[in-house]
């Protein structure tokens, strides 16, 4: 039996105790903000009361409360400790030694901004801090309507001000935690991508971020105030239209309500608006304007989680198929059509929407974003399984190194461990290297060679690897 023994650590707010496991030291939900509980619910995040005799930090703070997660046919149905408002506003330290300045990842889970946990094992840093001398911070954020009602002019995006707050927390408080306050990389999949993106593209944020790791960030996925306004005032009527209520309903008539106005939508809305608070300015020009280095890829086949999500979309027929087209590209909705099927042959019109919709919304924008900073750009081919392919989430098993965590669910289905991690050493290890050293072992994508690092079953790189593609959707 490994031995455990304890290690403390002085942050701003009083000393807190960890454990030592191994070869890693872990501090478990810390607060890095105060319970978002009646006046504070729907509000920036404080910052928390201080404590003078050492806070045992050994077990993860609460879940936000959440309904269940629209991608469970996916990634299962991840076990949750208690879901509580009350002390959720913490973050769990990763890190091999308190003493000493390593490079350090802060990690915002993904779950479409309405569910997901940063403390359970799907997000645990253990490995990926053990493997690479790396400190990696995982804080929890709210979520859902908790995090980003929006409910008037400069507000919503409260989730986003949770995010924020962890950052500056990390970066006052991980010198203690073995951690260099100028070597922060703050990265995240999908929402947690966007997130990371906004995070850094924020202006308090200046000179706190020096990297940005983008796994799969949908990042057509913002809102306008007009559109989250509509969907707050959708809320209050679920509610009985008592603004003064807000604050005190029980979460669950919370949930209940937010429920009902995503089944009236027949999906969930944008969480992140731009003009909301912290987010002024559109993400690239934020990112540019930051000077941070910039990391991002997608799955190869990130669309076909859809399929699995709506069935109508599979089985959906050519005249549908070109309908979809032709909301994106009107007007060439036939030459999308036939690429897309010379492309797949043989494949269902639903198929070919969602190699379509993989590039519109996630491979199209990223390239954009890619050429404009000089970002590292790499592609994960790997398919979840035969149904799945290589779809939205394939790679979350394999980022922070623990496929371990993930070997029940329907995205390594049927694996043994001993299948899976040599590639999830391999991509960790070459994301580590960036978040270590600002650099990664393949070039930076520019618009002369378009350098993609793709990582499966054949791991390399290659150059312009999405060119027909990009001349289709006008990215030149």
């Amino acid at each position: 039996m490994t031995q455990r023994t304890e290690v403390l650590a002085d942050t701003e707010h009083g000393p807190v105790r960890g454990t030592v496991d191994g070869d890693l030291a872990v501090f478990r939900g810390i607060p890095f903000a105060a319970a978002p509980v009646g006046p504070l619910r729907f509000a920036p995040p404080a910052p928390p009361e201080s404590w003078s005799t050492a806070l045992d930090a050994e077990f993860a703070g609460p879940a936000v409360p959440q309904n269940p997660s629209p991608m469970a046919a996916i990634l299962g149905s991840e076990k949750l400790p208690a879901t509580d408002e009350d002390n959720c506003l913490t973050l769990n330290v990763f890190t091999p030694d308190v003493i000493g300045q390593r490079a350090v990842l802060i990690w915002l889970h993904g779950g479409g901004f309405v569910t997901g946990y940063g403390g359970g094992e799907r997000n645990s840093g253990a490995r990926l801090a053990a493997n690479e001398d790396i400190v990696v911070v995982c804080p929890n954020y709210r979520i859902g309507p908790f995090g980003y009602l929006y409910l008037g002019e400069g507000q919503g995006n409260m989730g986003l001000l949770d995010q924020i707050a962890a950052l500056k927390w990390v970066h006052r408080n991980i010198a203690a935690f073995g951690g260099d306050p100028d070597r922060i990389t703050i990265g995240g999949h999908s929402a947690g991508a966007l997130s990371a993106a906004a995070v850094a593209a924020a202006p308090s944020t200046r000179g706190l971020v020096r990297r940005v790791l983008l796994a799969s960030p949908p990042l057509t996925n913002i809102g306008t105030p007009q559109q989250a306004s509509a969907d707050a005032e959708a809320l209050l009527t679920a509610l009985g239209g008592d603004r003064a209520e807000l604050r005190a309903a029980a979460a669950e008539r919370i949930l209940d309500a937010a429920a009902k106005v995503t089944a009236a939508h027949g999906e969930p809305r944008p969480a992140l608006i731009l003009g909301g608070a912290e987010l002024p300015v559109q993400i690239d020009a934020g990112l540019r304007e930051s000077g941070v280095e910039v990391l991002i890829g997608t799955t190869a086949e990130e669309a076909r989680a859809f399929l699995a999500m709506d069935p109508g979309m599979g089985s959906a027929d050519e005249r549908t198929a070109l309908g979809v087209l032709g909301r994106f590209r009107p007007g060439a909705e036939d030459a999308l059509y036939r690429h897309y099927s010379q492309r797949r042959p043989g494949s269902k019109p639903g198929e070919l929407v969602a190699d379509a919709l993989t590039d519109v919304l996630f491979r199209m924008p990223m390239l954009r974003i890619a050429q404009d900073l000089g970002a590292y750009v790499y592609q994960f081919d790997r398919p979840a399984n035969t149904a799945l392919g290589s779809c939205h989430t394939a790679d979350i098993p394999f980022i922070l190194g623990n496929p371990a965590a993930w070997l029940e669910t329907p995205l390594l289905a049927g694996h043994r461990l001993e299948q899976v991690q040599p590639l999830a050493d391999a991509y960790s290890a070459a994301l580590a290297e960036f978040i270590r050293e600002g650099s990664a072992p393949w070039p930076r994508y520019d618009r002369e060679r378009r350098c993609t690092m793709r990582f499966g079953a054949l791991t390399g790189w290659v150059n312009d690897a999405a060119g027909p593609e990009r001349e289709l959707w006008g990215v030149r």
